[in-house]
């Protein structure tokens, strides 16, 4: 499964095996009309939208430990998506 896009049909399959936390950061960016392509290794790239600069951020499909998780938010607010603070 090599830089698959995902879009609306295929995006509950290829989110089938990862932590419900990433999972919903993931369903968050791409309501925000944000790329989202899975990596050789299983991580997740997730790129601006088109007529934003160009920005992107590379997230791990499992969440590890508590910081972690807060990490990835950091990362996926510094490129522009819209995550709900605690």
């Amino acid at each position: 499964m090599s830089q698959e896009q995902l879009t609306k049909e295929n995006i509950n399959r290829i989110l089938g095996g990862v932590c419900p936390e990433i999972r919903s950061l993931l369903r968050l960016a791409h309501a925000q009309e944000f790329r989202i392509t899975r990596t050789n290794s299983g991580h997740f790239k997730i790129v601006t939208p088109l007529g934003r600069p160009k920005r992107s951020t590379v997230t791990p499909s499992k969440r590890g430990e508590y910081r972690s998780l807060m990490n990835t938010k950091a990362q996926l607010r510094r490129i522009g998506v819209e995550v709900p603070r605690p």
